[in-house]
């Protein structure tokens, strides 16, 4: 059996008659036959209809990655909706799923960290952060998630720095949950001065 999308013209039914009429030896051939040629015209027609119709029904590969892209985002949503009611699992589950449809997009990842890292899996939600930023290196949402995750890993001064570039960040819309992580992890270090300043900073940026 051919494969799907593939027309197979029997080459002794067609193929010959169409050499003996373009050769012009039609007089007298009695594989010319008015009829017989109307109904391999006929279904030459049906046939060329027919591998149009699978070619406009089977998408291009960039259609079918647009669908799925659609899907992994419909899938997306619906893990955010759980992972704002406290439902981190079934937000994993949808996350995961959205993942396989779309691992490039940069915002499953980060739902991916945020997931995990709501169900204590610190290793797994630094991975998928870091796969957001690899995709998207301003991705601010996820410097910003990625540097609460290092002070709850006590890697402190990993988490001042990611939050002095966000600080220093003039598109970044919320310097003051920076100053504020960054404040944290200079208490944690031992710069209690610092650490005051930065708090006493978010708190003029609010």
């Amino acid at each position: 059996m051919p494969p799907i999308g593939t027309v197979r013209i029997p080459p002794q039914k067609l193929m010959r008659p169409m050499r003996r009429l373009l050769a012009g030896d039609r007089e007298g051939d009695p594989m010319f036959d008015r009829r017989r040629w109307r109904d391999v015209i006929a279904s030459l027609t049906l046939m060329c209809t027919a591998i149009g119709w699978i070619a406009c029904a089977t998408p291009s590969a960039d259609e079918e990655a647009r669908i799925r892209a659609r899907r992994a985002v419909s899938h997306l949503n619906l893990g955010i909706g759980h992972l704002q009611s406290g439902r981190s699992a079934l937000a994993l589950r949808e996350f995961l799923t959205a993942e396989s449809l779309d691992a490039r997009n940069p915002r499953i990842q980060y739902a991916l960290g945020e997931a995990y890292m709501a169900r204590e899996k610190l290793e797994e939600a630094e991975l998928h952060f870091l796969k957001a930023l690899n995709i998207h290196p301003e991705f601010h949402d996820a410097q910003l998630s990625l540097s609460a995750l290092l002070i709850v890993l006590e890697r402190y001064e990993e988490a001042a720095d990611l939050c002095q570039g966000l600080v220093d960040e003039p598109t970044f819309p919320e310097p003051w949950a920076a100053l504020a992580n960054r404040g944290w992890a200079e208490f944690k270090l031992g710069r209690r001065a610092e650490g005051r300043r930065s708090l006493e900073l978010a708190q003029e940026y609010r």
